[in-house]
C-alpha cells in the first residue's frame, strides 16, 4: 500500500525555516507540481522566493514544506489518481500525505464559532483563534473498507457517478456514534441488502486523497439476493476467486484486500480460525470470566437456571480440570474464545449410566463434552468445540437444560440425535440427552 515505505516518517511538529533545496509540496486544480514526474521530485524551496512555507513532516532524509495553493505556477502537475503509481513511493507518500494537510490549511482560515482569521498553533499542529480562543485540529474522517465474502467469492461494485470506473469494494464513512464494525453492518444493507453474520479486521490506511483514515473489514453474510442502491453504486456481483485477475496497483487498501483474497486469503474458514489446545494454570481468573459472561448470555436467553443460581462452575472444579488435563480452551486472535471439559473412556461420564426414556445408540468408547463456554467474542466457538470433540473420540454423547434452546439448536443443526434423559449431582433439574457418531 502507499504508506508502506521503507524511509522513516516523522510527522512531529515544528516550527523551522527551509533550506534552498528542501522540497516544497504545492496544490493546483489538477494535481500537485512537479519538477520532474518520472522520477517523482518537487520543487525546492529555492523556488518560492518570498513566500511563507509551512514545515509538514520528514521522510527519510527529506524535509518537507507545503507553499499556499496556486492556480498557476511554473511547474509541471501530477495528477491525483497518478500518484497512486509513482515512484519512487516514498515522495508518492509524501504528496498524498501533504494533500491531507493542505485541504485542512485551507478550510481553517476563518473560525466556524466567531468568524475571525485563525493563526497556526506554535506548539501544535493546529489552529487556533485568537478571538474565541477555538482550537481545530487535523480533520481526519474515518471511513470503512468492506470485503463481503461468501466461500470462495467476494463482492465487487462499481461507483455510480465517480471519476473511478474501476471494480471497488463496498465502502462508506462511520456516522456518529457507530462503531466500524456498526457502520459495516449499515452500509452493507444499505448497498446491497444483506445481513452481515460476522466481520474480521483486515487492516488499516491513511488516504490523504480523501482526507480519509481507512479500517478494513472482511465480512461473512447471510445468504440473499443483492438488492443494489443505485444511488450509490453503478452495479455490485460477485465474483469467484479464480477469476479476480492482475489489479490495477497495488496502492490501495481496497487492492490489497481483493489481492489478498485472490491468492487464496480465507478470512472466515469453517472453524473460524480457532485453535483447542490444554487450558493452563495461569489462565483460570481468564477461564472463569468466560464463564461468567456465558451464564449471563444464558440468563438473558431463558436459561438463569443451569448454571445462574451456584454460579456453576465452580473455580475448584476448574482448577482440577486443569490439573487433570481435562480444560481444553479455543483461541483465536491472542484471545480466549471458549472453554470446555473433554473426556473419552468407555465410562467418560458415569451420571450417563441411568439414562431413561430412551437409550443411546451405541454402547462403546465415547466422548464427552461437560462446561462449554463461549467468551462472546465471535460466533462458531460451539460447533469447533463439538466438531473437535467428534474428531477425537469418533462418538460423542452430551447432554444440556431443557431451558437451553440454543445448545439444543445447535445439536440439532449439528446432527445429534436426543436419545433420553438423565440426571446431574448439581441439581434436581433433568438433562435432555443426545449422541452422534460411528461405530
Amino acid at each position: 500500500m502507499i504508506q508502506d515505505i521503507q524511509a522513516e516518517y516523522d510527522l512531529r511538529y515544528a516550527i523551522r525555516s527551509p533550506r534552498p533545496t528542501d522540497p516544497v509540496l504545492c496544490y493546483g486544480q489538477r494535481g500537485v507540481y512537479v519538477a520532474s514526474a518520472s522520477p517523482l521530485a518537487f520543487p525546492r524551496a529555492a523556488d518560492f522566493p518570498g513566500e511563507a512555507l509551512t514545515y509538514l513532516f520528514r521522510v527519510g532524509d527529506e524535509e518537507y514544506y507545503l507553499a499556499p495553493a496556486a492556480a498557476d505556477r511554473p511547474f509541471d502537475t501530477v495528477e491525483r489518481r497518478a500518484l497512486r503509481v509513482a515512484q519512487p513511493q516514498e515522495r508518492a507518500f509524501a504528496a498524498v500525505t501533504g494533500m491531507h494537510l493542505d485541504y485542512w490549511y485551507r478550510h481553517q482560515r476563518y473560525c466556524g464559532r466567531c468568524g475571525q482569521a485563525m493563526a497556526a498553533s506554535t506548539a501544535e499542529r493546529a489552529m487556533v483563534c485568537p478571538g474565541c480562543g477555538n482550537t481545530v485540529y487535523p480533520t481526519i474522517a474515518p471511513a470503512v473498507i468492506i470485503g463481503v465474502v461468501q466461500g470462495e467469492r467476494i463482492l465487487v461494485s462499481h461507483y455510480a457517478g465517480r471519476p473511478y470506473t474501476g471494480r471497488a469494494l463496498l465502502a462508506g464513512y462511520c456516522e456518529i456514534g457507530e462503531t466500524p464494525e456498526d457502520t459495516v453492518r449499515r452500509e452493507v444493507m444499505e448497498e446491497v441488502g444483506l445481513k452481515v453474520l460476522r466481520t474480521r479486521y483486515a487492516g488499516a490506511q491513511p488516504w490523504g486523497f480523501d482526507h480519509n483514515l481507512l479500517l478494513g473489514f472482511y465480512c461473512e453474510v447471510a445468504e440473499g439476493e443483492i438488492r443494489v442502491d443505485h444511488s450509490e453504486l453503478r452495479d455490485a456481483y460477485w465474483l469467484p476467486r479464480g477469476e479476480i485477475g492482475a489489479l490495477n496497483d497495488s496502492a490501495s487498501l481496497t487492492n490489497d484486500m481483493i489481492a489478498r483474497f485472490r491468492d487464496g486469503f480465507d478470512p472466515f474458514p469453517r472453524d473460524g480460525g480457532l485453535r483447542i489446545r490444554h487450558a493452563r494454570a495461569d489462565e483460570l481468573p481468564a477461564i472463569m470470566r468466560v464463564y461468567a459472561t456465558a451464564r449471563s448470555f444464558m440468563a438473558a436467553h431463558g436459561n438463569p437456571r443451569q448454571w445462574g443460581p451456584s454460579n456453576w462452575p465452580p473455580e475448584a472444579l476448574i482448577a482440577r480440570d486443569i490439573e487433570r488435563g481435562k480444560c481444553y480452551v479455543c483461541e483465536a486472535d491472542g484471545q480466549l474464545q471458549g472453554v470446555f471439559y473433554y473426556d473419552y473412556a468407555l465410562d467418560a461420564e458415569p451420571g450417563y449410566r441411568d439414562i431413561t426414556q430412551g437409550a443411546w445408540r451405541l454402547d462403546r468408547p465415547y466422548g464427552v463434552v461437560h462446561r462449554a463456554a463461549s467468551a462472546g467474542l465471535r460466533a462458531g466457538v460451539g460447533t469447533a468445540i463439538l466438531r473437535w470433540a467428534l474428531a477425537q473420540s469418533g462418538y460423542l454423547r452430551i447432554d444440556t437444560h431443557p431451558d437451553n434452546t440454543v445448545m439444543q439448536g445447535l445439536l440439532t443443526k449439528l446432527g445429534f440425535q436426543r436419545r433420553g434423559i438423565i440426571h446431574v449431582s448439581e441439581d434436581n433439574d433433568p438433562r435432555y440427552a443426545y449422541d452422534l457418531g460411528e461405530s
